[in-house]
């Protein structure tokens, strides 16, 4: 409960992945009350209301997803998904090996895990929203964050760089970033992607993608 007032406090997005424990515990927590009776019957009817909500918001979450849509809220309209698998076609078309490390605006590159055909690991550094938010500000990518991968690895496997042209809401572009890291030689591609709905084509966003090729695999043609 302190969490959410916390967010709420600063405007802060509370992702669903950090609601779930919190929300996991609250029949705990009503059933410790001190002063309050909990025996079967209270637990039926708490069991019954859990039940009529859990239907409401079954029934709710299209609408709220159609109307985020509509209004090309962010959450609803980004293209993450077709994003990571053409980027990840693109790959596969320039370089004889799978996509094993994409970094970049979070958002969009840790999307690549779940929704790319090769799920590659996403690598912290690029984006410095999450970092200004926890006070670590740093001029460059810090790949050393990423204690799952070595630079050896990186250096034969190579890696996607994905960077977004949507405003930011601190300084420092994941694009300038990129070449702070010193990457000036990456291949750069530029993609115009929309993701849809029932049919309905969502809002246009434009990326930039970094392709660091891997030191170990020739390139294709």
């Amino acid at each position: 409960m302190l969490t959410l007032a916390a967010c709420l406090a600063r405007s802060a997005t509370v992702k669903p992945l950090y609601i779930i424990p919190m929300l996991f515990m609250a029949p705990i927590w009503l059933a410790m009350i001190p002063g309050i009776p909990f025996d079967a019957e209270a637990f039926a009817r708490v069991r019954r209301g859990c039940a009529h909500y859990l239907i409401l918001y079954l029934v709710a979450a299209p609408l709220i997803a159609g109307v985020g849509f509509a209004y090309a809220a962010a959450y609803a309209a980004r293209p993450s998904r077709e994003v990571a698998r053409l980027v990840t076609k693109s790959w596969h078309e320039q370089y004889a090996a799978p996509l094993r490390f994409v970094g970049g605006d979070e958002s969009y590159a840790i999307a690549f895990t779940f929704y790319s055909p090769d799920h590659p690991s996403y690598l912290l550094g690029f984006d410095r929203q999450p970092f200004v938010e926890l006070g670590m500000i740093s001029a460059a990518p810090d790949l050393t964050l990423s204690s799952w991968v070595t630079s050896p690895e990186l250096a034969h496997h190579g890696m996607a760089i994905i960077c977004s042209d949507e405003p930011r809401r601190y300084p420092g572009e994941c694009n300038e970033l990129v070449r702070s890291a010193g990457y000036e030689d990456a291949n750069e591609l530029k993609f115009t992607v929309a993701t849809s709905l029932l049919g309905f084509r969502g809002p246009k966003y434009q990326f930039r993608v970094y392709f660091v090729p891997p030191a170990l695999n020739e390139r294709k043609n």
